[in-house]
């Protein structure tokens, strides 16, 4: 038995190596998001976003051309999205400014807009 710890503990190091590099979006994949994160992700969705796009489910978004929540939740995945994200931060998207906002915020949002996709079988 302790043969068998000390090699799951060997590899702790290792581990902790290949996680480093994760992504925002590989957080959301451990487990399904919470109401809670979902709820925050709508609250920095309103606050960040809804000047141009819809954020919920049967709005129209406010401004022409911009994709509804409804609409990116179906052409992303979490990790497609959080890619787009740290694209938008960077260097903005199409006619997106650059839109900053915190790990824990983007990862919110992620949570609530993959929140908006349809089950599998409506897709």
């Amino acid at each position: 038995m302790a043969a068998g710890i000390r090699v799951v503990a060997g590899l702790a190091p290792a581990l902790a190596v290949l996680l480093s590099g994760c992504s925002v979006a590989e957080g959301l994949r451990v487990g399904f998001p919470t109401a809670s994160r979902i709820g925050r992700g709508e609250s920095v969705a309103r606050n960040v976003c809804a000047a141009c796009h819809a954020v919920r489910p049967g709005q129209a978004s406010a401004r022409s051309g911009a994709p509804t929540f409804m609409t990116i939740s179906r052409r992303y995945t979490p990790r497609g999205l959080d890619r787009e994200l740290d694209a938008i931060a960077e260097v903005g998207h199409y006619g997106m400014p650059v839109i900053r906002i915190t790990p824990n915020d983007q990862r919110d949002l992620i949570a609530y807009i993959a929140s908006l996709r349809p089950p599998a079988a409506d897709r």
